[in-house]
């Protein structure tokens, strides 16, 4: 545990713990400057936690309901929990509770291919939708897809648009009927065929953005300074 006990806007370079590894420059492998670890599996233990605070108190101590999934090896909350201004790496998941992920170049995926690990991008889009896709035959010139209940309770009803591709030979052209919970797939001029198609579903996402081109000159700035947050969340309480 480290304390800065000196106060004020004319101290700079404070630290309540500062680890260096001074050794000249190497390939040594498993050298830190500051190394955390912990065995207990507990709520909100971690190999090491960062915290900041307005108002620094005397004591720190552990706070928050049981709740193992916080084990870390690193803990922070503040305007930047974890900042990093290069790149970063994870093993794992990343997961955001409450917020998005947001980046100025697009989301980009490595797959391994015959030619190596391969860059694939994801979609962008102006509003925030969902999408699904299936195959589907029709019978007799008609067909119904019902929509999986897990799609319908995260899209707005009856909101989306359906795209169909014929993939056999066919003698009408086909339309569409949308329902609340179902479309309806149907040969113009009373066609009888029995011919495969695929389909594909763009939805609006339930309670996202539905405004095309959501633009704030000022966007950046806000994003860089972020107010406090409104909920206590902070990991570490601290005792006056």
């Amino acid at each position: 545990m480290g304390e800065v006990l000196d106060v004020g806007s004319d101290f700079y370079g404070q630290q309540g713990v500062y680890g260096w590894q001074a050794a000249p420059h190497g390939t040594e492998d498993y050298c830190f400057g500051v190394l955390g670890k912990t065995s207990q599996n507990s709520s909100y233990s971690a190999g090491a936690a960062g915290y900041y605070t307005y108002d620094p108190g005397t004591l720190v101590s552990q706070w928050g309901a049981k709740d193992t999934r916080t084990r870390a090896g690193f803990l922070g909350t503040a305007d930047w929990g974890v900042y990093s201004d290069g790149n970063m790496g994870a093993y794992g998941n990343i997961m955001a509770k409450k917020g998005a992920f947001i980046s100025t170049e697009g989301f980009t995926q490595l797959l391994k291919t015959s030619k190596g690990n391969t860059e694939f991008y994801s979609p962008i889009s102006t509003i925030q939708t969902i999408e699904d896709y299936g195959s589907a035959n029709l019978n007799n010139g008609i067909a119904t897809i019902k929509i999986d209940k897990p799609l319908l309770e995260v899209i707005s009803d009856a909101d989306y648009q359906v795209f169909i591709q014929m993939t056999g030979n066919y003698s009408q052209e086909v339309y569409v009927l949308k329902n609340k919970d179902s479309f309806v797939v149907k040969q113009k001029n009373n066609g009888k065929d029995n011919v495969s198609f695929d389909w594909h579903i763009i939805a609006k996402q339930k309670g996202g953005k539905t405004t095309k081109y959501n633009t704030d000159p000022n966007f950046e700035e806000k994003f860089w300074k972020r107010s406090e947050p409104k909920e206590e969340h902070n990991y570490l309480k601290i005792e006056k």
